[in-house]
């Protein structure tokens, strides 16, 4: 099986064309401190294991965890700050993500790399000037191993209709 190419930085994608089925593309790094994982749960997320390090040592976990939901809010960052490079020109909207995983907790201190590869580009058959993209996303520990991962859909414009 031959290795899918790889983009050391993310170059601007502003047309449904700039996307090539196999190109992964690193996007940065998410890192994540105690303060932040207790202040990101507080609002969204306040289970005893992400609020409270004395309680999450009796945790499954053994320790302070991230919400999942707040390492696919810092995954999410990168992934839209990539869709809106360049002004966003092309980009339309997205209907979802499907199979997400989080496979391995994010603990303060933790860094991890975002990767993002083109699954699919699909020219719609019924609106001519735009297209469905399917990418997946990876974030990955320091060891190599995923962490968290999903697919996400995209459509974007094609060149020709700059109006």
């Amino acid at each position: 099986m031959t290795a899918a190419p790889h983009v050391e930085s993310p170059s601007p994608r502003d047309w449904l064309e700039d996307f090539v089925p196999g190109t992964r593309e690193r996007l940065g790094t998410i890192s994540f401190t105690a303060g932040e994982i207790v202040a990101f749960a507080r609002q969204f997320d306040p289970q005893a294991f992400h609020i409270d390090a004395e309680a999450a040592k009796a945790s499954p976990f053994g320790g302070l965890v991230a919400s999942g939901w707040h390492t696919l809010a810092k995954i999410m960052r990168l992934v839209s700050g990539r869709s809106v490079a360049g002004g966003g020109r092309g980009f339309i909207a997205s209907p979802g993500f499907e199979d997400l995983r989080w496979i391995k907790p994010s603990r303060p201190g933790d860094v991890f790399e975002v990767f993002a590869e083109v699954i699919s580009v699909t020219p719609s058959a019924s609106k001519p000037d735009r297209g469905l993209i399917v990418q997946r996303f990876e974030a990955i520990d320091a060891e190599g191993a995923t962490v968290c991962s999903l697919t996400g859909k995209v459509f974007f414009k094609r060149r020709g209709d700059r109006a």
